[in-house]
C-alpha cells in the first residue's frame, strides 16, 4: 500500500514537470527572408500562424472599400531633389588665367589640407609689354617657353589673330593700357587716358581699349607716369575693372604711382612690377636685371619682371628661362603670383617658408 502511494506521488510529480516544460518550450522559429520593396514583403518558410495573419491582411487590404482605403495613411513620397543654386561665374581674371600645375603652390596646398607637407616654390612672372605693333620679334616672344604674360597695346595690328596665337602657345594675355606720361613730348598713343579728360571721355577711351580683343586677365599701364598719380583717374579705372572682374598690374613707371593702392581699395586683384629688364638694350644690363629678379623672388617668395619685344631681351630670356627652372624657380603667369599673394595676405599662418636651399 505504501509502495503504491509513493509511485502515485512520483507519477503526479512527473506529469507536473512535463506540463511546465511544455509551457516553457518556445514555438518553432519561422525561417524568413526580407525583400527590399514598398510595401515590405516577407517570403520564405512561415509557420501556419504567420500564414494566417498574412492571408487576413490580404483580405482586409483587398476587400476594403476604396473610400476607406483613401483615408489610410499613405507612405511618404520620395524627397524631391534639392534645388541647387546656380553656379557663380568666375571673374574674367580667373576664367582667362592660364592654368599651371599646382606642384606645391601655397594656396593649392592649403586648399588640399597639406600646407605644411611640402616646401613652397619661388615664383617668377615675366610680362612682355608693347606687344601687337608688328615687331619683328613678336614671333620670337611667342616661341619662348610658356607661360609668359603678354600685354598687347589696344591700337596694335590684327589683335584678335595675334592674341589667339599667343594664347594657343600657352601664354597669358593682358591689355597694355595707354596712359599719359610726364613728358608732353612723348605720345602714349591713340585713345590714351589723359589727366584733365572729362569723366565720360576717359571712360569711353577705357572701354574702347578694352574691346579690341578678348581672353585677357586684366591691364597694366603703358607709360602713365603722370596719370597714375591722378587719384580720380585711378578710381575711374579701378571701378571699371572691378565691374568687369579684371586685375591690375602696376608697371610702376613712377615711384609715386597710386595704381596698386587704389586697386586694393576697390577690391581689384593687383600686383606691381619688381624689375624692368631692358631699360638699356645691352646684354649686360638685361643679365644684371635677371639676377636682380632672382634675388627679389628669393627674398619675397615671388617677383614680377617687365620686358619688351627686343632682340636683346628675347635672346637673354631664351638662355635664362631653362636655367632658372633648373635652379628651382617656377615661371608662372602673373595671375598665379596674384593668387599666391592674396593667399599669403589672407592666411599668413599657413604660408610655408621652406626655401632655405634656394636662399
Amino acid at each position: 500500500m505504501k509502495q503504491k502511494k509513493i509511485l502515485s506521488l512520483a507519477g503526479i510529480a512527473l506529469c507536473a514537470l512535463l506540463t511546465i516544460s511544455a509551457r516553457n518550450t518556445p514555438p518553432p522559429v519561422a525561417e524568413y527572408e526580407l525583400k527590399w520593396s514598398w510595401p515590405p514583403v516577407i517570403s520564405g518558410k512561415q509557420d501556419a500562424a504567420a500564414a494566417d495573419v498574412a492571408a487576413q491582411a490580404e483580405v482586409i487590404e483587398t476587400d476594403m472599400p476604396a473610400d476607406d482605403l483613401a483615408e489610410l495613411p499613405q507612405p511618404s513620397p520620395l524627397r524631391p531633389a534639392p534645388i541647387l543654386p546656380e553656379a557663380v561665374p568666375l571673374p574674367a581674371w580667373l576664367k582667362n588665367a592660364v592654368a599651371v600645375p599646382a606642384r606645391g603652390m601655397r594656396h593649392e596646398l592649403a586648399k588640399n589640407g597639406s600646407a605644411a607637407a611640402l616646401p613652397s616654390p619661388v615664383l617668377i612672372a615675366i610680362v612682355i609689354d608693347d606687344m601687337g605693333l608688328g615687331s619683328s620679334y613678336n614671333d620670337d616672344v611667342l616661341n619662348l617657353p610658356a607661360p609668359l604674360t603678354l600685354s598687347y597695346l589696344p591700337y596694335g595690328e590684327n589683335l584678335p589673330q595675334q592674341t589667339a596665337a599667343a594664347h594657343d602657345k600657352g601664354h597669358e594675355l593682358m591689355v597694355h593700357m595707354p596712359m599719359q606720361p610726364d613728358s608732353h613730348a612723348t605720345d602714349p598713343g591713340p585713345a590714351a587716358l589723359r589727366a584733365g579728360q572729362k569723366h565720360d571721355e576717359m571712360l569711353k577711351n577705357l572701354r574702347r581699349n578694352l574691346e579690341q580683343f578678348d581672353g585677357y586677365v586684366g591691364i597694366n599701364n603703358h607709360m602713365g607716369s603722370l596719370l597714375s598719380r591722378d587719384s580720380d583717374a585711378m578710381k575711374l579705372v579701378m571701378a571699371e575693372l572691378k565691374t568687369r572682374g579684371l586685375l591690375y598690374v602696376d608697371s610702376r613707371t613712377t615711384p609715386e604711382s597710386l595704381g596698386e593702392k587704389t586697386a586694393e581699395d576697390y577690391g581689384v586683384p593687383t600686383a606691381a612690377r619688381d624689375v624692368f629688364l631692358d631699360h638699356e638694350e645691352t646684354p649686360e644690363f638685361v643679365a644684371a636685371a635677371l639676377l636682380r629678379l632672382e634675388r627679389e623672388a628669393l627674398k619675397n617668395g615671388s617677383a614680377i619682371a617687365i620686358g619688351h619685344p627686343k632682340g636683346v631681351t628675347v635672346a637673354a630670356l631664351r638662355d635664362w628661362l631653362p636655367k632658372a627652372q633648373k635652379k628651382g624657380f617656377r615661371i608662372v603667369p602673373v595671375t598665379e603670383i596674384i593668387k599666391q599673394r592674396q593667399f599669403e595676405k589672407n592666411a599668413p599662418q599657413l604660408v610655408v617658408a621652406n626655401n632655405a636651399e634656394l636662399r
